[in-house]
Formats: structure tokens, C-alpha cells, sequence
């Protein structure tokens, strides 16, 4: 039903940003004059050579309603507006519905059991062109892809690259956002010599211009520099001491020593092993009369707060115990793993992921090589603080 639609240049689902739904033919396109006055206005600022995080930067600062806000403030739902992005721009850049071509069924799923949405060939495609009313001129619109298709070299091949080295472990203190991989590309004057770095930026920053948040900038060898640091005094505060739960287990219990506990543990399991067959024995001498009702409640009663209050001593001993013992094994597993990361030529991102759960970097102060960090380094292991 909807691939016919389709064909025959029916518009299904939601109406593209500049225009909304015919409430008489529900399949039908018609313009809406504010949002499109908005769009042509995206694509004259990219025609001019302004980039997607720019025109994204310059809408906000106007206040201007993204897509979705937009939206629910025609259904008249109150929701905390969002802010444009430069991905929300760049995708309304290459939408061929302002030009009033259908396209449609771009993408599908890998299977119908694999729901998986994939990209489909470009053969695939449903294109039904001019069934649509046009917001931005042919001139305009060829304008702006051949701005697109014109993007520097060295962006188009870093587009596909491998995922960077803190992908997904970096996070902003101040908007909690992630903070995403950046190259650096710089030709000496004298050799001609092109040489690439690599740093970590606020995503919001990046994607809105600026207009949310501040960069965050840190080098990635920088944060190397800091994690090898903090690492290292790690394993300078992890202390692997045998008498690390005797100490712990005289603070808790009034100073005995961890032999005198175990003698106490000891003792509590023979004698709740008593209490039990106590309260067989007294269940049986009830049966056979050997004791009246109240002389049988009594002592099951004094049995049973005895039993209550030896348990629960036994599970704190038991807890404090197994406590300190989990963290001294973790502390034997992860102290390896610490000093392989030291001693490694080439981090990996692998390693970095098994030791770290996540770092969060505060902007940084100070200019060029004065500048310094506030980085907060999240590790794996409860055994490292």
C-alpha cells in the first residue's frame, strides 16, 4: 500500500520541514510560508559558502524553532524546545522534496527477519519528480550541491575512517554530551610537509556552531599524557596488604584480631547448628507430651531470637569478610592490565574501553602550551577509585 503510494508520488508520513499535510487529501503536500521561508534561507546562506554548523549557529542565536519544535508548536504541544544542528541542516540540504521531486524508500531493512535499517541502492529508489510544490529554485538548489560535492579531500577521506581512539568515552562536564574526534591538518611553510593531529571537541559545540556550549578542546595525546599519569599513581596507591581484612574486621568488631573472628565465626556456625536440632528435638518431646504448650512456646520463642540475632551477626561477619576479599582479587586482576597499559608503544581503543568506563573533561584553561585540564577519569574497577 505505501510503495504504491509512492509510485504514484503520494506523500507518506510526516510532512518535510516547509511544508505541512492538505487536511482534504492527507497525501498531498502544500506549502507553509514561514518554515519555507526558513528554508530558502538555509540554502541561500550554504549557496554563499556559509557551512551547515554556521547556519545552524545563526538560527539559534535568532531563536528560530528547529523542525521538530516547530512541529509541536503547530500541534500545540508544550515541550522544552531543541536547537538546530548541522546534521538537521545538511540533511535539508540534500532533500529532493524542495524541488518537488518524490524520493522515496531510500532505505529498508536487511531482512524481514533482520530489522536492521539499511541503505538500498540507488536503482531501488521510488523518484517521481515535480509532484510537489517547489520552495527553492533549480538554480539555487545546483548551487548548493555543488558547494556540497566540493568539501576538501581530506574531509572525504576521514569520513569513513575507523573509529578514534576515545570514541564514545569522552564526555563533557559542562552539557554531559560526548566530545567527538577532530583532525587537525597543517603544511609547513618551509618542507611542504603535511602533518595530521588529532583532538576531542564538544559535540553540541561542533554541531550547533557554538551556539550551545563551548568547545572543550583537548589533544588526544594530551589525555593520553593524563590517563598514563593517573594510572601510574593508581598503582602506586593500591596497596595489596594480607592484613588488609584483619584490619577491617577489628574495626568493625572492637578490635578482635581476624583469628579471633574466624574462631567467632566458628563458634556462631556450630551453634546455630544446635539451635536447629534443638528445635527438632523440642518439636518432637511436644508430640510425645514430654512438654506442655507453654512450656514448648516458650522455648522455641528463646530459641528463635537466640537464632535471629546469631545469624545476623554471622552475615555481617560473612559480608565484611567476602567484601575485602572480592576487592584484594580484583585488585590481583586489574594491577596486570594497568601496567600492560604502560608499558604499550600504541594504545588501542580496545584497551582503553576494557580499563575505562568513561573520562569527563572540563574546559580548559590557559592558552597554547600553559593550557591545562580538570579531566575526571572513570575506570571499570570499583578496586580503583
Amino acid at each position: 500500500m505505501l510503495k504504491a503510494k509512492a509510485e504514484q508520488g503520494a506523500y507518506v508520513g510526516k510532512a518535510p520541514y516547509g511544508f505541512v499535510k492538505d487536511h482534504v487529501q492527507k497525501n498531498r503536500l502544500l506549502i507553509d510560508d514561514y518554515s519555507a521561508g526558513v528554508v530558502r534561507r538555509i540554502f541561500d546562506m550554504r549557496a554563499q559558502g556559509i557551512g551547515c554548523a554556521s547556519i545552524a549557529a545563526a538560527l539559534n542565536s535568532e531563536g528560530i524553532l528547529c523542525p521538530r519544535s516547530y512541529r509541536h508548536m503547530l500541534m500545540g504541544v508544550e515541550i522544552p524546545p531543541k536547537k538546530w544542528i548541522a546534521c538537521s541542516i545538511y540533511e535539508m540540504l540534500s532533500n529532493e522534496s524542495y524541488i518537488g521531486h518524490s524520493v522515496r524508500f531510500k532505505t529498508g531493512y536487511f531482512s524481514y527477519k533482520n530489522r536492521l535499517v539499511v541503505d538500498k541502492p540507488e536503482g531501488e529508489w521510488i523518484r517521481c519528480e515535480n509532484v510537489f510544490p517547489t520552495i527553492i529554485s533549480l538554480e539555487t538548489w545546483e548551487a548548493v550541491r555543488k558547494m556540497q560535492n566540493n568539501r576538501p579531500e581530506r574531509y572525504k577521506s576521514w569520513k569513513n575512517e575507523a573509529k578514534s581512539l576515545f570514541y564514545g568515552l569522552l564526555r563533557c562536564a559542562d552539557c554531559g554530551g560526548s566530545l567527538i574526534h577532530k583532525k587537525s591538518y597543517s603544511k609547513s611553510r618551509v618542507t611542504g610537509e603535511v602533518t595530521n593531529g588529532h583532538s576531542y571537541i564538544c559535540s553540541k559545540n561542533q554541531t550547533t556552531g557554538g551556539s550551545v556550549c563551548s568547545r572543550h578542546t583537548i589533544r588526544e595525546q594530551a589525555l593520553l599524557d593524563i590517563i598514563r599519569e593517573d594510572i601510574s599513581r593508581q598503582l602506586e596507591s593500591i596497596s595489596i596488604d594480607e592484613y588488609k581484612i584483619a584490619r577491617e574486621v577489628q574495626r568493625c568488631f572492637n578490635g578482635e584480631s581476624l583469628v579471633e573472628i574466624k574462631a567467632r565465626l566458628n563458634q556462631l556456625t556450630v551453634r546455630l547448628e544446635e539451635l536447629d536440632a534443638f528445635g527438632v528435638t523440642l518439636y518432637e518431646d511436644r508430640l510425645n507430651s514430654v512438654i506442655n504448650i507453654e512450656t514448648f512456646k516458650m522455648l522455641s520463642e528463646k530459641a528463635e531470637i537466640e537464632k535471629s540475632v546469631l545469624t545476623e551477626e554471622r552475615e555481617r561477619i560473612l559480608e565484611i569478610i567476602s567484601s575485602e576479599e572480592n576487592r584484594m582479587a580484583e585488585i590481583d586482576s586489574i594491577i596486570p592490565k594497568l601496567r600492560d597499559f604502560l608499558s604499550m608503544e600504541e594504545v588501542t581503543r580496545e584497551t582503553l574501553a576494557t580499563l575505562i568506563d568513561h573520562v569527563v573533561v572540563s574546559e580548559s584553561e590557559g592558552r597554547s602550551q600553559n593550557r591545562t585540564h580538570d579531566v575526571r577519569i572513570v575506570y571499570r574497577f570499583e578496586a580503583v577509585a
